[in-house]
């Protein structure tokens, strides 16, 4: 099987393509461990953060807590993103609001009030910080027509009603300041893991702390535990790493981009072949000056690119454009109503698309859907319905890219439960 070209593997972090089973609803807000809003990223880890309130990633729980085989999530620090927006592109702090906190959706907190997000990609779960006190958070979850639920663990909880008044899926979490967006059992385990009550992936798993203290002063981090997934399938460098992180430390003019895997003994690939792999076949060509080092089992290997040229979707370049195969940058929403056999996907972020070029697929069935009419753009609130009361249990949907040339890629993917 032949190896994903340039650029592939990046733009699969930034989309829902294959990165690290990352399969994307990432419904709203974010904020983060920095307040100040400066561009210095001021993140904590579990370990320093020992106090009553929880670092964000205390609340991303491990694979078996979460019922998945692995786990994925961006951690974006957006004050400091939000405090360099004049060496950033332009629109890139509201884009990637809307593509990794608000999704299209009406905004419950507003844009300059988040502070960090960690966006748990495999169960479509979001985990904010805001500069906001609970009580007024609160206040703005009710005001977006959410209805208090109890609690759970140290949080209070808030169920969606739709139009008619009728339960949704999504449940709110809040505390501290924090809250979490996703599916109920998906915010009810992170909600567990932040008071401690559920099984914490950096407690758990020493590579992932690792990694994660590694890359503290990044602004921008996606770490996961199936570096396979990040390939697109077959074999290559980067498949038999066990755990890998990409990450972003953000410089006015220039910013560090780094890739970090953790092998298994007696795996480890050597340092120049990391260094030309990741240079050749997982970055943006404006990526330049990559330096490797080993220690152990872990590899790293380091490149800058102008700090203009950063974007989160895909890690640099315009967040409307797309890698060298054509394969768009973006960020698919999947909502799911068991009791009317449906999923509508939504477009919530990143590259618009020619509709001619999308359609909607699932396993085990012939055909396919059109994501919409021909002549049309699909842009960020975008959506279609399919019915899937045909869907065998463990089977997917699947949005499908195909370029001019032909050539087909899964660009996003959801299994209903």
């Amino acid at each position: 099987m032949r190896n994903p070209s340039r650029r592939r593997l990046l733009a699969g972090f930034g989309s829902t393509t294959a990165a690290l089973a990352f399969a994307g609803c990432l419904d709203d807000d974010s904020g983060d461990d920095n307040t100040t809003g400066t561009p210095t990223a001021q993140q904590t880890t579990a370990s320093e953060d020992a106090g009553p309130v929880p670092a964000l990633v205390d609340w991303v729980p491990t694979p078996d807590a979460l019922e998945t085989e692995s786990v994925a999530f961006y951690h974006t620090d957006l004050a400091a993103l939000r405090g360099m927006r004049d060496s950033l592109t332009a629109g890139l702090y509201d884009s990637t609001v809307r593509g990794m906190v608000t999704g299209g959706r009406d905004p419950i907190v507003p844009a300059e009030r988040l502070q960090s997000a960690i966006a748990i990609q495999n169960v479509r779960t979001v985990v904010v910080r805001t500069d906001m006190d609970s009580e007024e958070l609160r206040s703005a979850v009710v005001d977006a027509g959410f209805e208090e639920d109890g609690t759970h663990g140290e949080a209070t909880l808030y169920m969606g009603i739709d139009d008619g008044g009728n339960r949704s899926p999504t449940t709110l979490a809040v505390r501290d300041g924090i809250m979490a967006r996703g599916p109920g059992n998906s915010v009810r385990t992170v909600v567990g893991a932040a008071a401690g009550d559920q099984a914490r992936l950096t407690d758990e798993t020493d590579d992932v702390a690792t990694l994660y203290e590694r890359t503290a002063d990044a602004h921008v981090r996606v770490l996961g535990t199936d570096p396979a997934a990040a390939t697109g399938g077959g074999e290559n460098l980067l498949s038999g790493a066990e755990t890998l992180v990409y990450a972003w430390e953000l410089g006015s003019s220039e910013t560090t981009f780094t890739a970090t895997a953790v092998y298994p003994g007696g795996s480890v690939p050597a340092t120049s072949d990391f260094v030309t792999f990741v240079e050749e076949e997982a970055t943006p060509a404006h990526y330049s000056g990559f330096e490797g080092a080993v220690d152990g089992r872990i590899v790293t290997t380091t490149g800058t690119l102008a700090t203009e040229e950063f974007s989160v979707f895909g890690g640099g370049g315009s967040n409307t454009g797309s890698s060298d195969t054509g394969a768009p940058q973006v960020m698919f929403g999947f909502d799911y109503d068991e009791a009317a056999e449906t999923v509508t996907i939504v477009h919530e972020g990143g590259a618009s698309v020619e509709a001619s070029r999308l359609t909607v697929e699932m396993d085990g069935e012939d055909g396919s859907i059109p994501f919409g009419e021909n002549g049309e753009t699909i842009t960020a609130g975008s959506s279609v319905t399919v019915d899937v009361s045909g869907l065998a249990r463990g089977n997917s949907v699947r949005v499908v890219w195909t370029g001019p040339d032909g050539l087909r890629q899964v660009i996003g993917r959801f299994t209903p439960n």
